[in-house]
Protein backbone atom coordinates (compact mmCIF):
# COMPACT_ATOMS: atom_id res chain seq x y z
CA UNK A 1 0.00 0.00 0.00
CA UNK A 2 2.84 2.38 0.86
CA UNK A 3 4.43 1.73 -2.53
CA UNK A 4 1.13 2.59 -4.22
CA UNK A 5 0.95 5.98 -2.49
CA UNK A 6 4.59 6.65 -3.28
CA UNK A 7 3.91 5.97 -6.96
CA UNK A 8 0.91 8.32 -6.88
CA UNK A 9 3.02 10.99 -5.19
CA UNK A 10 5.77 10.65 -7.82
CA UNK A 11 3.19 10.87 -10.62
CA UNK A 12 1.64 13.96 -9.03
CA UNK A 13 5.07 15.62 -8.76
CA UNK A 14 5.85 14.80 -12.40
CA UNK A 15 2.47 16.16 -13.57
CA UNK A 16 2.89 19.33 -11.52
CA UNK A 17 6.45 19.85 -12.74
CA UNK A 18 5.36 19.27 -16.35
CA UNK A 19 2.51 21.78 -15.94
CA UNK A 20 4.86 24.42 -14.51
CA UNK A 21 7.39 23.84 -17.30
CA UNK A 22 4.72 24.09 -20.02
CA UNK A 23 3.33 27.23 -18.41
CA UNK A 24 6.79 28.77 -18.10
CA UNK A 25 7.58 28.00 -21.75
CA UNK A 26 4.22 29.37 -22.83
CA UNK A 27 4.73 32.55 -20.84
CA UNK A 28 8.20 32.96 -22.32
CA UNK A 29 6.91 32.50 -25.88
CA UNK A 30 4.41 35.30 -25.23
CA UNK A 31 6.93 37.56 -23.54
CA UNK A 32 8.32 40.72 -25.14
CA UNK A 33 11.83 39.30 -24.80
CA UNK A 34 11.00 36.21 -26.88
CA UNK A 35 9.02 38.19 -29.48
CA UNK A 36 11.88 40.65 -29.89
CA UNK A 37 14.34 37.76 -30.27
CA UNK A 38 12.10 36.18 -32.92
CA UNK A 39 11.66 39.51 -34.68
CA UNK A 40 15.39 40.18 -35.04
CA UNK A 41 16.74 36.72 -35.85
CA UNK A 42 17.65 35.92 -39.50
CA UNK A 43 14.96 34.61 -41.82
CA UNK A 44 14.96 30.83 -42.23
CA UNK A 45 13.69 28.59 -45.01
CA UNK A 46 10.94 27.49 -42.62
CA UNK A 47 9.78 31.11 -42.15
CA UNK A 48 9.38 31.53 -45.89
CA UNK A 49 7.58 28.19 -46.28
CA UNK A 50 5.09 29.08 -43.54
CA UNK A 51 4.45 32.53 -45.01
CA UNK A 52 3.92 31.30 -48.57
CA UNK A 53 1.67 28.46 -47.44
CA UNK A 54 -0.48 30.76 -45.28
CA UNK A 55 -0.96 33.12 -48.23
CA UNK A 56 -1.44 30.51 -50.97
CA UNK A 57 1.70 31.60 -52.82
CA UNK A 58 2.89 28.94 -55.33
CA UNK A 59 5.75 26.77 -54.10
CA UNK A 60 7.97 27.83 -57.00
CA UNK A 61 8.40 31.24 -55.32
CA UNK A 62 9.78 29.82 -52.06
CA UNK A 63 13.40 29.49 -53.17
CA UNK A 64 13.84 32.96 -54.76
CA UNK A 65 11.91 34.49 -51.84
CA UNK A 66 14.29 32.92 -49.32
CA UNK A 67 17.36 33.86 -51.39
CA UNK A 68 16.14 37.48 -51.46
CA UNK A 69 15.89 37.47 -47.66
CA UNK A 70 19.21 35.68 -47.18
CA UNK A 71 21.21 37.87 -49.55
CA UNK A 72 19.84 41.07 -47.99
CA UNK A 73 20.11 39.80 -44.40
CA UNK A 74 16.42 40.33 -43.78
CA UNK A 75 15.34 39.67 -40.16
CA UNK A 76 12.47 37.26 -39.58
CA UNK A 77 10.34 37.81 -42.68
CA UNK A 78 7.16 36.85 -40.82
CA UNK A 79 7.49 40.11 -38.86
CA UNK A 80 9.35 42.15 -41.49
CA UNK A 81 6.62 41.58 -44.11
CA UNK A 82 4.21 43.74 -42.08
CA UNK A 83 6.33 46.85 -42.56
CA UNK A 84 5.20 48.06 -46.00
CA UNK A 85 7.82 50.82 -46.25
CA UNK A 86 10.66 48.46 -45.32
CA UNK A 87 9.44 45.88 -47.84
CA UNK A 88 9.23 48.57 -50.56
CA UNK A 89 12.80 49.69 -49.85
CA UNK A 90 14.04 46.09 -49.87
CA UNK A 91 12.48 45.39 -53.27
CA UNK A 92 13.72 48.66 -54.73
CA UNK A 93 17.22 47.88 -53.50
CA UNK A 94 17.04 44.42 -55.06
CA UNK A 95 15.88 45.82 -58.41
CA UNK A 96 18.83 48.20 -58.70
CA UNK A 97 21.19 45.48 -57.52
CA UNK A 98 20.02 43.32 -60.44
CA UNK A 99 20.51 46.24 -62.82
CA UNK A 100 24.08 46.78 -61.54
CA UNK A 101 24.79 43.08 -62.00
CA UNK A 102 23.48 43.37 -65.59
CA UNK A 103 20.92 40.65 -64.94
CA UNK A 104 19.11 39.24 -67.95
CA UNK A 105 15.63 40.39 -68.95
CA UNK A 106 14.27 37.04 -67.74
CA UNK A 107 15.92 37.42 -64.31
CA UNK A 108 14.47 40.92 -63.90
CA UNK A 109 11.06 39.72 -65.03
CA UNK A 110 11.22 36.85 -62.52
CA UNK A 111 12.03 39.43 -59.84
CA UNK A 112 8.94 41.48 -60.74
CA UNK A 113 6.79 38.34 -60.51
CA UNK A 114 8.24 37.63 -57.07
CA UNK A 115 7.75 41.26 -56.05
CA UNK A 116 4.05 41.11 -56.84
CA UNK A 117 3.64 37.96 -54.72
CA UNK A 118 5.46 39.59 -51.80
CA UNK A 119 3.28 42.69 -52.10
CA UNK A 120 0.20 40.48 -51.99
CA UNK A 121 1.33 39.15 -48.61
CA UNK A 122 2.16 42.63 -47.28
CA UNK A 123 -1.17 44.01 -48.46
CA UNK A 124 -3.08 41.33 -46.55
CA UNK A 125 -1.39 42.34 -43.28
CA UNK A 126 -2.79 45.89 -43.40
CA UNK A 127 -6.36 45.33 -44.49
CA UNK A 128 -8.66 48.35 -44.41
CA UNK A 129 -11.68 47.93 -42.15
CA UNK A 130 -13.30 51.37 -42.36
CA UNK A 131 -13.60 54.00 -45.07
CA UNK A 132 -12.16 56.50 -42.61
CA UNK A 133 -8.80 54.78 -43.25
CA UNK A 134 -8.77 55.84 -46.93
CA UNK A 135 -6.22 58.66 -47.29
CA UNK A 136 -7.32 62.09 -48.43
CA UNK A 137 -6.61 62.94 -52.10
CA UNK A 138 -7.18 59.28 -53.00
CA UNK A 139 -9.29 58.30 -55.99
CA UNK A 140 -12.59 56.60 -55.15
CA UNK A 141 -14.58 55.15 -58.04
CA UNK A 142 -18.36 55.46 -58.13
CA UNK A 143 -19.86 52.40 -59.89
CA UNK A 144 -22.99 52.97 -61.95
CA UNK A 145 -25.70 50.28 -62.27
CA UNK A 146 -24.22 49.59 -65.74
CA UNK A 147 -20.80 48.88 -64.22
CA UNK A 148 -19.10 52.11 -65.33
CA UNK A 149 -16.38 53.47 -63.04
CA UNK A 150 -16.39 57.23 -62.44
CA UNK A 151 -13.32 58.61 -60.60
CA UNK A 152 -13.83 61.00 -57.69
CA UNK A 153 -11.20 62.66 -55.52
CA UNK A 154 -11.63 62.17 -51.78
CA UNK A 155 -11.12 65.80 -50.73
CA UNK A 156 -11.65 65.53 -46.98
CA UNK A 157 -13.30 63.46 -44.27
CA UNK A 158 -15.53 64.10 -41.28
CA UNK A 159 -16.76 61.80 -38.54
CA UNK A 160 -19.97 61.03 -40.38
CA UNK A 161 -18.92 61.04 -44.04
CA UNK A 162 -16.22 61.51 -46.66
CA UNK A 163 -16.33 64.33 -49.22
CA UNK A 164 -16.05 63.29 -52.87
CA UNK A 165 -15.34 66.14 -55.27
CA UNK A 166 -17.87 65.88 -58.09
CA UNK A 167 -16.38 65.92 -61.63
CA UNK A 168 -17.58 68.70 -63.90
CA UNK A 169 -19.38 66.35 -66.30
CA UNK A 170 -21.49 65.06 -63.38
CA UNK A 171 -22.62 68.58 -62.58
CA UNK A 172 -23.46 69.52 -66.16
CA UNK A 173 -25.14 66.24 -67.08
CA UNK A 174 -26.88 65.70 -63.73
CA UNK A 175 -25.46 62.24 -63.02
CA UNK A 176 -25.86 62.59 -59.26
CA UNK A 177 -27.58 59.64 -57.57
CA UNK A 178 -30.53 60.33 -55.30
CA UNK A 179 -29.81 60.98 -51.64
CA UNK A 180 -29.77 57.86 -49.43
CA UNK A 181 -29.66 55.66 -52.54
CA UNK A 182 -27.37 52.65 -52.09
CA UNK A 183 -24.45 52.65 -54.56
CA UNK A 184 -21.26 50.66 -55.00
CA UNK A 185 -17.80 52.23 -54.71
CA UNK A 186 -14.23 50.99 -55.23
CA UNK A 187 -11.00 52.24 -53.69
CA UNK A 188 -7.79 50.87 -55.26
CA UNK A 189 -4.58 50.95 -53.22
CA UNK A 190 -1.04 51.20 -54.53
CA UNK A 191 -0.53 47.62 -53.36
CA UNK A 192 -2.97 46.33 -55.95
CA UNK A 193 -5.98 45.77 -53.68
CA UNK A 194 -9.43 46.90 -54.78
CA UNK A 195 -11.76 47.52 -51.83
CA UNK A 196 -15.45 47.27 -52.72
CA UNK A 197 -18.07 48.79 -50.47
CA UNK A 198 -21.68 49.96 -50.59
CA UNK A 199 -22.77 53.30 -49.14
CA UNK A 200 -25.24 56.17 -49.58
CA UNK A 201 -24.83 59.87 -50.42
CA UNK A 202 -26.26 61.82 -47.50
CA UNK A 203 -26.11 65.32 -48.97
CA UNK A 204 -24.60 67.58 -51.62
CA UNK A 205 -22.60 70.72 -50.89
CA UNK A 206 -21.20 73.56 -52.96
CA UNK A 207 -18.42 75.82 -51.69
CA UNK A 208 -18.36 79.60 -52.30
CA UNK A 209 -15.54 78.91 -54.79
CA UNK A 210 -17.88 76.70 -56.82
CA UNK A 211 -16.53 73.24 -55.89
CA UNK A 212 -19.25 70.60 -55.67
CA UNK A 213 -19.08 67.76 -53.15
CA UNK A 214 -21.05 64.56 -52.62
CA UNK A 215 -20.95 63.55 -48.96
CA UNK A 216 -21.00 59.76 -48.68
CA UNK A 217 -21.67 57.96 -45.38
CA UNK A 218 -18.78 55.95 -43.96
CA UNK A 219 -18.82 52.16 -44.25
CA UNK A 220 -17.28 49.41 -42.12
CA UNK A 221 -17.95 46.68 -44.68
CA UNK A 222 -15.03 46.77 -47.11
CA UNK A 223 -14.40 43.68 -49.22
CA UNK A 224 -10.86 43.33 -50.52
CA UNK A 225 -9.92 41.86 -53.88
CA UNK A 226 -6.33 41.64 -55.13
CA UNK A 227 -5.57 42.43 -58.76
CA UNK A 228 -4.87 39.07 -60.33
CA UNK A 229 -1.62 39.41 -62.22
CA UNK A 230 0.05 42.82 -62.21
CA UNK A 231 0.15 46.00 -60.21
CA UNK A 232 -1.60 48.83 -62.08
CA UNK A 233 -0.65 52.52 -62.30
CA UNK A 234 -3.27 55.18 -62.95
CA UNK A 235 -2.15 58.20 -64.97
CA UNK A 236 -3.18 60.72 -67.59
CA UNK A 237 -0.59 60.55 -70.38
CA UNK A 238 -0.71 61.15 -74.11
CA UNK A 239 -0.41 58.09 -76.34
CA UNK A 240 -0.98 57.05 -79.95
CA UNK A 241 -2.59 54.00 -81.48
CA UNK A 242 -3.47 52.54 -84.86
CA UNK A 243 -5.53 49.65 -86.17
CA UNK A 244 -4.12 46.24 -87.06
CA UNK A 245 -5.60 43.66 -89.41
CA UNK A 246 -4.84 39.95 -89.15
CA UNK A 247 -3.46 38.24 -92.25
CA UNK A 248 -5.08 34.80 -91.93
CA UNK A 249 -3.27 33.55 -95.04
CA UNK A 250 0.04 33.18 -93.19
CA UNK A 251 1.02 31.05 -90.14
CA UNK A 252 0.42 32.55 -86.68
CA UNK A 253 4.16 32.78 -85.98
CA UNK A 254 4.86 34.65 -89.23
CA UNK A 255 6.21 38.20 -89.17
CA UNK A 256 3.61 39.04 -91.82
CA UNK A 257 0.66 38.03 -89.65
CA UNK A 258 -0.11 41.62 -88.59
CA UNK A 259 -0.96 44.30 -91.17
CA UNK A 260 -0.42 47.74 -89.63
CA UNK A 261 -2.45 50.79 -90.60
CA UNK A 262 -0.50 53.94 -91.46
CA UNK A 263 -3.13 56.16 -89.84
CA UNK A 264 -2.38 56.97 -86.18
CA UNK A 265 -4.82 58.38 -83.62
CA UNK A 266 -4.36 60.33 -80.38
CA UNK A 267 -5.51 58.89 -77.08
CA UNK A 268 -5.14 59.34 -73.34
CA UNK A 269 -3.50 56.52 -71.40
CA UNK A 270 -5.50 56.26 -68.15
CA UNK A 271 -3.88 53.19 -66.61
CA UNK A 272 -1.20 50.64 -67.40
CA UNK A 273 0.17 47.36 -66.05
CA UNK A 274 2.56 44.67 -67.17
CA UNK A 275 -0.29 42.95 -68.99
CA UNK A 276 -2.29 45.73 -70.59
CA UNK A 277 -3.60 49.28 -70.47
CA UNK A 278 -6.68 51.45 -70.83
CA UNK A 279 -6.92 54.22 -73.44
CA UNK A 280 -9.51 56.98 -73.50
CA UNK A 281 -10.54 58.02 -77.01
CA UNK A 282 -13.38 59.59 -78.96
CA UNK A 283 -13.45 56.59 -81.33
CA UNK A 284 -16.04 53.83 -80.65
CA UNK A 285 -13.71 50.97 -81.60
CA UNK A 286 -15.26 47.53 -81.34
CA UNK A 287 -14.08 44.82 -78.98
CA UNK A 288 -11.73 42.06 -80.26
CA UNK A 289 -10.03 44.57 -82.58
CA UNK A 290 -6.23 44.30 -82.67
CA UNK A 291 -4.46 47.57 -82.00
CA UNK A 292 -0.95 48.98 -82.18
CA UNK A 293 -0.12 51.06 -79.06
CA UNK A 294 2.64 53.70 -79.03
CA UNK A 295 3.83 54.65 -75.52
CA UNK A 296 6.73 56.89 -76.47
CA UNK A 297 5.49 59.48 -73.95
CA UNK A 298 6.58 57.01 -71.23
CA UNK A 299 10.00 56.53 -72.82
CA UNK A 300 9.04 53.15 -74.32
CA UNK A 301 10.31 52.86 -77.87
CA UNK A 302 8.78 49.55 -78.90
CA UNK A 303 5.22 49.63 -80.19
CA UNK A 304 2.99 47.08 -78.50
CA UNK A 305 0.40 44.89 -80.16
CA UNK A 306 -2.76 44.57 -78.13
CA UNK A 307 -6.28 43.22 -78.29
CA UNK A 308 -9.29 45.28 -77.18
CA UNK A 309 -11.01 43.11 -74.58
CA UNK A 310 -13.69 45.61 -73.64
CA UNK A 311 -15.00 48.98 -74.86
CA UNK A 312 -16.97 51.18 -72.45
CA UNK A 313 -18.80 54.39 -73.26
CA UNK A 314 -17.97 57.08 -70.70
CA UNK A 315 -20.43 59.70 -69.39
CA UNK A 316 -18.46 62.49 -71.09
CA UNK A 317 -19.04 60.93 -74.51
CA UNK A 318 -15.59 59.34 -74.85
CA UNK A 319 -14.79 55.63 -74.88
CA UNK A 320 -12.49 53.54 -72.67
CA UNK A 321 -10.58 50.81 -74.51
CA UNK A 322 -9.43 48.03 -72.18
CA UNK A 323 -6.45 46.49 -73.97
CA UNK A 324 -4.54 43.28 -73.33
CA UNK A 325 -0.94 43.26 -74.61
CA UNK A 326 -0.35 40.14 -76.70
CA UNK A 327 2.89 40.90 -78.58
CA UNK A 328 5.82 42.70 -76.94
CA UNK A 329 9.29 41.90 -75.71
CA UNK A 330 10.26 40.93 -72.18
CA UNK A 331 12.49 44.02 -72.04
CA UNK A 332 9.49 46.26 -72.76
CA UNK A 333 7.36 44.55 -70.14
CA UNK A 334 10.16 45.12 -67.63
CA UNK A 335 10.24 48.82 -68.57
CA UNK A 336 6.50 49.07 -68.00
CA UNK A 337 6.78 47.32 -64.64
CA UNK A 338 9.67 49.61 -63.64
CA UNK A 339 7.44 52.56 -64.50
CA UNK A 340 4.51 51.16 -62.52
CA UNK A 341 6.74 50.63 -59.48
CA UNK A 342 8.27 54.09 -60.00
CA UNK A 343 11.81 52.71 -60.28
CA UNK A 344 12.59 54.30 -63.63
CA UNK A 345 11.19 56.45 -66.49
Amino acid sequence: MLIFFLILAVIAVIVAATWFIIRAVSNYHHSEKFIQKERTRPTTVSDVKILTKENNIPQEFEKPFYELCRDNQVPNIRFFIKDALAVTELLKKQYFKLKEQKASAQEINDFFNLQYKIEQITAKTKKLRHTNQIPENSIVFFITPQGEQHPFTLAKKSKEAFYLEIPEFWVTKKHQPELLQRNRYIYKTNDGIAYNFVSRPIRYEKTPEGTNYMLVAHSEKLFAELQRHYKREFLNAKCFFSAIKINSAVPEDSDERFIFSDKEYNGILTNISGGGCCIKTSLPIKEKQHINVNLSSLGIKETLIGLIRRTRKLPDGFFALHIQFIEFTLETQNKILAYVYKYEL
